[in-house]
């Protein structure tokens, strides 16, 4: 089944039309993120790179590494703390530390010039009150100061927008061009309509409407899907879009089988083939484009054979496009593929902050990395 797509990535060759290597986007970084005193994140840094995979153990601070972005993109891009105090920030200051001052600083580089972010938010057990928000261009603030008694709940950044063209493309990037995801098959809906916003929720329930979207922004693109899907499911066809009342649509999976062409809803398709399309979804419109994306556990319903040729195709497409991929998984041919060179391993030590170090044992020129962390001797 996917020999022609193998075939076609170890020849160096790109798909269809380029569709997947193509970017228009300024290449773009995420530098560092900075947390203190959210979870388990006590005077927490990170600076990734352009591809990273992030390891560790169940409860050392993956998820909420990218709960703790999601909360920054959702409070300016939904200008309020009441949509983030809803699951992310509400009741998230760091139990052992007993103070209510929480931070979290996003710094990235775009168009070459630093940009530095800070989130400052008193702990609460109902919304959290902003205390300090601020944006720096290249060590310039470009967001106006409030007075000092002045009890924040909306986002000055959004505010701001387009009061500076340094806060434009700050918010542009953080709102349209990071995104992250944790794709779940069981909520994925048959039915779309037009979105506005340029990719879908967190567990991707939306992916009908997102696909919706790319059929007038990016043609191209949904023909290269396409052109994806026949190498990658058995027996695939084309993907159809069918009306179902004004301004709604459902997507139709037509497969040729041995009795005839049979059609299929979204959720009439494995929970394994929902999320391989959504991972190739993300694949064509986001890494390819130069995004920075976060996936966590893509590979929760895929099998060996078939997150192989998406992590390759990933990984090419990252680098051609000059995006950037933060992985999380325990996949062992994730491990095995990207441990070495792109791991960053997150650990707690007896129950404390969350610290990170790049991946590496005593144990590297004997064992493939799934076979070290089988054993738990990561932590050696």
């Amino acid at each position: 089944m996917l020999k022609g797509y193998l075939s076609k990535l170890e020849s160096g060759s790109q798909l269809g039309t380029d569709g997947i290597r193509q970017s228009t986007y300024n290449p773009a970084m995420l530098k560092r993120i900075y947390i203190d005193n959210f979870r388990c994140f006590v005077n927490f840094e990170y600076k990734p790179e352009r591809k990273q995979l992030l390891l560790g153990a169940n409860g050392s601070g993956k998820s909420s590494l990218l709960d703790a972005v999601r909360a920054v993109r959702n409070f300016v891009g939904e200008n309020g703390v009441d949509h983030v105090a809803g699951g992310i920030l509400q009741n998230s200051a760091t139990r052992w530390m007993n103070r209510p001052t929480q931070v979290i600083e996003i710094e990235a580089e775009l168009d070459e010039k630093e940009y530095v972010y800070r989130l400052e938010f008193q702990a609460s057990a109902g919304w959290p009150t902003v205390r300090e928000e601020s944006l720096k261009v290249d060590g310039v603030d470009v967001l106006p100061v409030p007075a000092p008694s002045q009890e924040i709940s909306y986002s000055l950044l959004d505010l701001w927008k387009d009061g500076s063209a340094g806060a434009s493309t700050f918010h542009t990037w953080i709102t349209h061009d990071m995104c992250s995801f944790r794709i779940d098959p069981a909520v994925m809906e048959n039915e779309g309509r037009y979105m506005d916003h340029p990719y879908p929720g967190f567990e991707m329930s939306d992916v009908a409407s997102w696909y919706i979207r790319q059929t007038g922004h990016d043609p191209a693109g949904v023909d290269q899907i396409q052109i994806i899907l026949r190498e990658v499911f058995e027996g695939f066809s084309s993907l159809d879009l069918l009306d179902v009342q004004s301004g709604v649509k459902e997507l139709r999976f037509s497969f040729d089988r041995a009795h005839g062409k049979q059609s299929y809803l979204l959720t009439e398709l494995s929970e394994g083939q929902r999320c391989l399309f959504a991972l190739y979804m993300v694949l064509q419109f986001l890494i390819g484009k130069g995004k920075t994306v976060f996936l966590d556990e893509p590979d929760n319903f895929a099998s060996l054979r078939e997150i192989q040729p998406w992590l390759l195709q990933a990984e090419a497409a990252a680098d051609d496009s000059r995006g950037q991929l933060i992985l999380i998984s325990h996949h062992p041919e994730i491990l095995n593929m990207w441990a070495h060179e792109y791991g960053m391993r997150m650990f707690r030590e007896n129950g404390g902050p969350v610290r990170i170090e790049k991946y590496k044992t005593d144990y590297d020129d004997l064992l493939q990395p799934s076979e070290v962390v089988a054993r738990g001797w990561e932590n050696d």
